[in-house]
C-alpha cells in the first residue's frame, strides 16, 4: 500500500483524481478519527463531484463509512 501510496503523491499537484486517491488511502489507512481525518474527508467530499470511476467509488465507500459511525 505504501508504494501505491507513494505513486499517488508524485501526481497529487497534476490532477484532482490524485489528490482524492491519496486521501481515501490516508482514510483508510489511520483507524482513528481525529481532526486530521475530519479535515481528509471534507476536502474529499468537496471535490468529489470532479472525481470518476473507482476513485469515486473509494470515496463515496469513506465518506460513507465516516457518516456510519456512531458520534
Amino acid at each position: 500500500m505504501h508504494d501505491i501510496q507513494a505513486a499517488i503523491e508524485k501526481l497529487r499537484g497534476a490532477s484532482v483524481l490524485a489528490v482524492a486517491a491519496s486521501l481515501v488511502a490516508r482514510i483508510e489507512l489511520d483507524d482513528d478519527e481525529d481532526e486530521v481525518l475530519r479535515t481528509y474527508r471534507a476536502s474529499l467530499q468537496a471535490v468529489r463531484p470532479q472525481l470518476i470511476g473507482a476513485i469515486a467509488e473509494g470515496a463515496d465507500r469513506v465518506v460513507a463509512e465516516q457518516e456510519e459511525v456512531p458520534a
